[in-house]
């Protein structure tokens, strides 16, 4: 199976990870300034607010040939609103992103003390990801890089077929809408088998709990074709019928997507041994925009880790240092002083909150 790698890279300072991915912000400002002129109300309300407009597609088989791999982590998108619901949240300003303040899990904190936001909108040209319609496959690595929400992700027209998760290969399994949690990646190949032209790679916050705000971004995938082929190529970039999820990163009611209950390795892998290392962490909400882990809160190194001893990180408080092929037992407990302890409350899973 021949494959080509195709990177990208945004800035100098993420080259050693990881490329980020640059997504279209042009439907996200229109979205923001309608969100700008909403209450936080209408806004909650309107997130709330599901469609389900069933999008027809061709079915895919999966004959294995050769086909291109572009590595795209997926940056995080993410924000917060609040519902209308919440105490003290309703009549709070919204940031000019259409962001409401983030909210606390413990009554009695003081809004004004939050810190002004300050994102602000940027005008990142359009990606597009370059496939070699002769070859027959495509495969991207997609990788949630965020901090705050689970991602969706869909091409329209196709589907994808998750073959790696978390690098481990897995039985491949067919889905046309692939969500993401925080650090999570997905390894996924796309049969090329409609009409060379521009689709649109579809990418979503997927709220849970009530705290997120909807962002959506796009970049597009191109079929590209020889000179010598008398092929038309055609754009759907703007077509909803050939999508496959909403632009709440919900799936449509037609639309197939992972099942991870039945993400089982390729080839069997026997059950790890006792544990060599056991790490006990505990984690709390020091200040309104401050967690910490054991104590220390974490800080982006200037220079990456993955520079050895160049970087501040390397002998940090936060980087710990295991054996290779080490089976490792990590324990996290919430503290019961944090000020979020929102994964304590009843209904929660108990074995997240560990006192």
């Amino acid at each position: 199976m021949a494959m080509g790698t195709k990177y990208m890279e945004t800035n100098t300072k993420e080259s050693m990870r990881m490329e980020s991915m640059a997504l279209d912000t042009t439907s996200m400002e229109h979205h923001m300034r309608r969100m700008d002129s909403m209450s936080a109300e209408d806004m909650s309300m309107n997130t709330m607010t599901a469609h389900s407009t069933p999008a027809a597609a061709p079915d895919s088989g999966m004959p294995m040939g050769s086909m291109s791999m572009a590595s795209l982590p997926v940056s995080g998108i993410s924000g917060t609103s609040g519902l209308s619901g919440m105490s003290n949240m309703a009549s709070g300003p919204l940031g000019p992103r259409g962001c409401s303040a983030p909210m606390m899990f413990r009554p009695g904190y003081n809004i004004s003390s939050l810190p002004p936001e300050t994102c602000t909108d940027t005008s990142a040209p359009l990606l597009t990801v370059d496939a070699n319609y002769t070859r027959g496959w495509l495969a991207l690595n997609l990788v949630n890089s965020g901090s705050v929400t689970k991602l969706s992700v869909s091409l329209d027209a196709h589907s994808m077929f998750v073959y790696a998760a978390d690098g481990f290969f897995v039985k491949p399994q067919e889905v046309e809408v692939l969500q993401i949690s925080i650090g999570q990646r997905y390894s996924v190949m796309i049969k090329l088998n409609q009409r060379p032209g521009n689709y649109t790679l579809r990418f979503a916050s997927y709220p849970y709990g009530d705290m997120q705000q909807v962002i959506e971004g796009q970049a597009t995938v191109s079929y590209k074709v020889d000179a010598a082929e008398d092929i038309m190529p055609v754009d759907l970039t703007n077509d909803p019928t050939a999508t496959w999820m909403l632009v709440n990163g919900s799936a449509k009611s037609n639309a197939s997507e992972l099942k991870t209950d039945m993400l089982a390795p390729f080839e069997a892998i026997a059950p790890p041994s006792q544990a060599d290392i056991t790490y006990d962490f505990t984690i709390s909400q020091t200040e309104i925009v401050t967690w910490v882990l054991n104590g220390y809160p974490y800080s982006e190194p200037s220079t990456p880790i993955i520079y050895g001893n160049a970087s501040e990180a390397w002998n940090a408080n936060t980087t710990i240092r295991i054996p290779s092929n080490s089976t490792v037992d990590i324990i996290m407990r919430i503290a019961n002083d944090s000020m979020d302890t929102a994964s304590c409350s009843p209904g929660r899973r108990q074995n997240a909150c560990i006192s």
